[in-house]
């Protein structure tokens, strides 16, 4: 007879999720984690997805008594801020330069936004904008240099 699975937490990251798990399994509990690929995916996490965090349903009880109720998520400390993705990707831009389009995305979404920062993502937002600038410089002169030195036959 199979013992049906049911998801007794979510979780916004896989730190989080695993150490729920750690949790479980070191009280004997069998667990497993559920769409963790989605929730890791490229660029911290762009997809929003949240990860499972599954056991037996005979074990369900016991594994919600195990997890701390209304304990801080200390895991939401790693998740990166808006201004900070804005900023690494604008990085990443000057090297993959269609990345630069979604860094300019961002920076345009967080404009409303820009009073409401800490002094640090201030200064994240106005570097991010430099380097955005910086990579459009860049592929507008490969451009121009291409197109008066590129030979033509």
């Amino acid at each position: 007879m199979t013992v049906p699975i049911v998801t007794i937490a979510s979780f916004d990251n896989e730190l989080g999720a695993n150490l729920a798990m750690a949790r479980l399994v070191e009280a004997g509990l069998h667990a497993s984690l559920i769409d963790q690929e989605l929730a890791t995916s490229i660029l911290n996490g762009m997809a929003n997805g949240r990860v499972g965090l599954q056991v037996h349903a005979t074990d369900a009880k016991q594994a919600r008594a195990l997890l701390p109720q209304n304990a801080p998520d200390t895991s939401a400390a790693f998740i990166q801020s808006p201004a900070r993705r804005a900023f690494n990707v604008a990085v990443l831009g000057l090297v993959m330069q269609p990345l630069a389009l979604y860094s300019i995305w961002l920076l345009w979404s967080l404009r409303r936004r820009y009073g409401e920062f800490e002094p640090a993502d201030r200064r994240l937002v106005r570097w991010a904008a430099i380097v955005n600038l910086a990579t459009i410089a860049i592929v507008a002169g490969l451009v121009i240099v291409s197109y008066f030195f590129w030979p033509r036959f």
